[in-house]
């Protein structure tokens, strides 16, 4: 079981004002070490031996990287929750406050495991975004990433996510339908000043994802990414409305592109605003090279389009070459 340790509001405050410099996480180490928490040996040393001694999972099981002595990022995947249900989410509430942890700038939530049920799920991101590291943590992922996703729904996540992170800058969300769900997917009441990247993936369609574009407030946002083959049918929903319309960089991924094309183009502001286009390893067609190059004139601040790991033949790109002479065409 992990190790409680002693707390200094003052010196946790500090660090995650400077989690980059060394000297503020020195002072908050070796006041630890003052305490006698083997936590202050951790973040100087980190060997094996004071990790044990702290009751952390194994680092075969938790995964993270370190920034002077404290977790930049931690992953929480299949091999932290070792236990069902409310055994698991207790051990990742310690794992979460312990002292490593009070500085954190990226986590990632792939624990959907069957272990878990769907109000397990939303509590794990609700413990997260209870800790005092929650509102400045700026990358957070959310959703298996393995073959299992198909089975496993991400429930309705928007406004939680909204409420615990809120100066997010790039948030993943992954998400399956399992057939007996009743919460499979949504992100209405998504609003972050912050966030510049958004990335969504489906791994299959269903008719009662909840989206509520006009729930949603994201300013900054610069950068869309969409993947999987549930999210096709979505497309037109996503990219026709004003919420993305001033996005600079598209990628989509693993879906029917063509589909996604004829959901760009009626969007003027959109396509004018798109400054690269990734459809790498996606289902284009010849039809959808077609209609990029009898449409170019939309796309008027390309500087890139990515059409590597498709099925399109080599005439077609020497088209796209020809039509967007100003953009590099990756092959």
């Amino acid at each position: 079981m992990t190790l409680a340790a002693p707390s200094n509001r003052a010196l946790e405050d500090a660090v995650r004002r400077e989690p980059t410099n060394p000297d503020v996480i020195a002072v908050y180490a070796d006041w630890l070490t003052e305490q006698g928490s083997p936590y202050g040996d951790l973040m100087s040393v980190r060997d094996a031996r004071t990790w044990e001694t702290c009751g952390l999972p194994g680092e075969d099981r938790l995964r993270v990287t370190w920034r002077h002595g404290l977790w930049e990022s931690l992953r929480v995947d299949d091999r932290v929750l070792a236990q069902p249900g409310s055994a698991a989410l207790e051990d990742l509430e310690a794992v979460f406050s312990s002292p490593p942890c009070i500085a954190l700038a990226a986590l990632e939530l792939v624990a959907w495991t069957a272990m878990m049920g769907d109000r397990d799920r939303m509590m794990l991101i609700a413990i997260a975004a209870r800790m005092r590291w929650a509102p400045h943590l700026v990358r957070l992922a959310v959703g298996d990433d393995t073959a299992a996703l198909a089975r496993q729904a991400l429930g309705y996540v928007g406004e939680s996510i909204a409420r615990g992170f809120p100066r997010l800058e790039h948030l993943t969300l992954r998400s399956g339908i399992p057939p007996t769900t009743s919460s499979p997917f949504g992100f209405d009441g998504l609003q972050l000043e912050h966030l510049h990247t958004l990335e969504i993936e489906l791994a299959a369609s269903r008719v009662d994802y909840r989206l509520e574009l006009d729930r949603c407030r994201l300013p900054a946002l610069e950068t869309l990414v969409l993947r999987g083959a549930g999210i096709g049918a979505l497309v037109p929903a996503l990219l026709r409305g004003s919420l993305f319309e001033r996005i600079r960089h598209l990628a989509l991924h693993g879906l029917a592109v063509d589909i996604a094309l004829d959901a760009i183009l009626p969007n003027a502001t959109l396509a004018g605003n798109l400054e690269t286009l990734d459809l790498s390893g996606s289902s284009l067609t010849s039809a959808g090279a077609r209609a990029l190059v009898a449409h170019r004139g939309m796309f008027r601040a390309l500087v890139e389009i990515d059409v590597s790991a498709t099925a399109i033949p080599a005439h077609d790109v020497v088209a796209l070459r020809e039509a967007y002479p100003n953009a590099a065409i990756v092959r």
